[in-house]
């Protein structure tokens, strides 16, 4: 086997893991981990595979769902509050917006530099 055809047997065993260990982390709720595993697969030179993307999809999904359902269950809140109260809504809100806008921006990042 030449050395090429090594490498390429190597990073494809590589890849196979890293979205295996990904898709682990994202079947028990492992965010961070999953996270992790996707930046490595997303900076090695090969493509991704049908169920690769398909895992990306799925996880960036689920974390903004996730992140959205708490947006409106902070928005929620709002209603019939002191302004002491409503304070700390708003704060909160701005934090999970951001949290929104700044995951959004990561896997834009990612994906199109891949």
């Amino acid at each position: 086997m030449e050395d090429t055809q090594k490498w390429e047997t190597l990073s494809a065993s590589i890849l196979r893991n890293l979205v295996y260990q990904a898709k682990l982390a994202g079947q028990a709720e492992q965010c961070d981990k999953m996270v992790k595993s996707m930046k490595k697969v997303a900076g090695m030179e090969a493509e991704l595979t049908v169920k690769g993307r398909n895992l990306l999809s799925v996880h960036i999904k689920n974390v903004i769902r996730t992140r959205r359902a708490s947006w409106r269950i902070i928005s929620n809140k709002e209603e019939n509050k002191g302004e002491d109260k409503l304070r700390m809504i708003w704060e909160y809100q701005v934090m999970v917006k951001s949290g929104i806008k700044k995951h959004c921006r990561m896997w834009k990042m990612i994906i199109s530099d891949t």
